[in-house]
């Protein structure tokens, strides 16, 4: 007999419902390009070392929070402020989006997601080109399900 269609996209908007996506950006620099941010706060944001966390939402994007200081001291912020305030996580599946980053940075994110919490795999996967468009190199997000 099989599943029936509706039982289908019923359960999927379950899940939808219990998927986590947030992203932290190195610099408002794209942002401001593609008219998302004014470029008096890309100036303002670049020169106070501001890093825009994205979170996705109903299909959109909005900003859940801003890290302040250099990149490396950002993601250590983002990670641990995702990661300690998902204790609700399904701890079986981690994904890492990433837009420009190398081998080593997608190692060390890697390794500092390791410390903060234990999934059991972690897929390092690259974001899709209108997320690179949008937001730039060195950009990258957690995305996870909760229980």
């Amino acid at each position: 007999e099989g599943v029936q269609p509706e039982n289908l996209v019923k359960e999927l908007e379950g899940v939808k419902l219990r998927i986590r996506t947030s992203f932290i950006v190195d610099n408002t620099s794209y942002l401001a390009r593609t008219g998302r941010v004014s470029q008096g706060l890309n100036a303002v944001s670049n020169a106070f070392m501001l890093h825009p966390v994205l979170r996705l939402k109903d299909g959109m994007m909005k900003v859940g929070n801003i890290m302040i200081g250099t990149r490396d001291s950002a993601w250590e912020k983002y990670i641990s402020g995702v990661l300690d305030k998902s204790s609700n996580a399904d701890r079986k599946l981690l994904i890492l989006e990433c837009s420009g980053l190398s081998i080593s940075e997608k190692e060390l994110i890697v390794e500092k997601v390791k410390k903060i919490s234990h999934f059991e795999d972690i897929i390092i996967h690259n974001v899709s080109p209108t997320i690179s468009i949008n937001c730039g190199p060195h950009t990258f997000g957690l995305i996870y399900m909760t229980k």
